[in-house]
């Protein structure tokens, strides 16, 4: 889509005025690669921590694939004789284990927009994802025609192959345009080759909402689309990943699959706050989103920690993202950027109406009056960019659409608020299910904050746990 031109255990110790808990995490153990795996993350045994490799400043929107012991193919979207609204596709190589890369013909297209207006692909050849199966190289990638509206096409995902990566043969279009969720546009897709079949995921773009889809089969020339989206956009408009998850790669491990997305609260790259978060499934069509995303996030922004790809290196976890030069890397050890306060703690020592609630803290017409049914913890941060997400739900949706909550965040150093939404009974997507809100926190050095929701006696409310994630 070019128009954007856990359920894991919780440990919680530690205390901070009795109620400020960081994610508590251990050390990996028992794995069979180098480094951490992403079960370990899952647990909440490892993290990713920001890395960079050097690279021309033009290697942007990137797709790494491993060709030799220490040989990486970094394919990458060039504008070497291009328009300024296209793109093609270029390589960059690292000889080195990825440490350094360089350009491959000084940047020039491996795979270029078709030559004539209505070209399916004329417009742009974009966003590839690459696999080796046997000694074939197969990649997709996204093509729009020059001609549209008046002729060629929107979006859709075209097939290119190589038998060493560097010289293509385009072979058209294998996953088209479809319609309801993908009426829109196709695109951003990745290739795995799994069970002994191509798996393409691709975004599906309609109603200004991009969602995962799928085609899958043992010909590539003959793919199977999964009948919907394998994976929704987050619930709720306040969600960090509202109006997009797309852009996702894969790899397994024993017996998931793990993938990176990205998701926005727009489709357009000006603004929504992209990142990136990841995800699981056992067989490919039901994804199990990680609870402590997103991984990494835009401050107040547009596009930049987004198109993620993950790749397996050495033993290694890496995903690499948009911006020239920039990866994270999978390490052992509890997350230093993540903070989770539980409702059962930090509600039940700082509130004015409610009650504990299973796992959470509540508050119901029939017993409780108007007011704070959390607040605190008086936590200071690290100083720093922040994105903070209160987990809650209600029990009916249908109803009236009554101001149930209003959540804020504020600087009780200053005794000033930093922002304040009113949360309405239709903000929630379905009852009894919880969902986050994410807003943004910039923590000044040695500020105390509160995580504040004002329950307004108009229906039953739920907290579960707050998460704050230094950016």
């Amino acid at each position: 889509m070019e128009a954007r031109t856990m359920t894991g255990k919780i440990v919680l110790t530690g205390a901070l005025r009795g109620v400020f808990l960081v994610l508590a995490l251990g050390l990996a153990a028992g794995s069979a690669q180098a480094g951490p795996t992403l079960a370990d993350m899952w647990a909440g045994n490892a993290y990713f921590e920001r890395q960079s490799y050097s690279a021309d400043s033009s290697v942007h929107e990137v797709f790494p694939i491993q060709v030799g012991p220490s040989t990486i193919y970094l394919y990458y979207r060039t504008y070497v004789g291009q328009p300024s609204d296209g793109g093609a596709i270029g390589l960059a190589i690292s000889t080195d284990g990825g440490k350094t890369y360089s350009l491959y013909n000084g940047g020039k297209p491996l795979v270029a927009p078709g030559g004539s207006t209505c070209d399916w692909d004329s417009r742009y050849v974009i966003s590839p994802g690459v696999v080796k199966v046997g000694s074939t190289f197969y990649m997709v990638y996204e093509g729009r025609s020059r001609g549209y509206p008046f002729c060629g096409s929107p979006g859709e995902i075209g097939l290119a192959t190589s038998t060493d990566g560097l010289n293509w043969v385009k072979r058209g279009i294998i996953v088209g345009k479809g319609g309801g969720f993908e009426s829109a546009n196709i695109g951003t897709p990745f290739i795995g080759y799994f069970k002994n079949q191509f798996y393409v995921f691709y975004h599906g773009f309609d109603n200004f909402r991009s969602k995962v889809g799928m085609a899958y089969g043992s010909n590539i020339y003959a793919l199977t689309k999964n009948p919907g989206p394998v994976m929704d956009v987050g619930k709720g408009k306040y969600a960090w990943d509202s109006y997009v998850n797309t852009h996702v790669s894969i790899v397994q491990e024993g017996s998931y699959y793990y993938m990176a997305y990205e998701g926005s609260q727009d489709p357009y790259c000006d603004k929504g706050n992209w990142g990136w978060g990841i995800a699981r499934s056992t067989d490919l069509k039901n994804w199990e989103k990680y609870s402590f995303n997103p991984i990494r996030h835009t401050y107040q922004g547009g596009c930049g920690n987004d198109l993620p790809s993950i790749f397996r290196f050495s033993g290694e976890t890496y995903v690499y993202q948009r911006e020239p030069g920039q990866r994270n890397i999978l390490k052992t050890g509890r997350d230093p950027y993540l903070y989770v306060w539980q409702a059962e703690v930090q509600c039940a020592a700082y509130h004015q109406t409610g009650k504990l609630d299973g796992a959470g803290w509540s508050a119901n017409t029939a017993q409780h009056g108007r007011g704070y049914m959390c607040y605190g913890p008086y936590v200071t941060l690290p100083e720093g960019r922040y994105t903070v997400q209160f987990r809650q739900m209600v029990d009916v949706v249908n109803a009236w659409n009554d101001r149930v909550a209003t959540q804020d965040i504020y600087d009780a150093t200053t005794r000033s608020l930093v922002r304040l939404t009113d949360i309405y009974r239709k903000d929630f997507a379905e009852p009894w299910k919880q969902q986050n809100f994410a807003w943004q926190l910039p923590a000044s050095a040695g500020h105390a904050y509160e995580f504040r929701t004002y329950w307004h006696d108009t229906s039953y409310v739920n907290q579960d746990i707050i998460i704050a994630r230094r950016l």
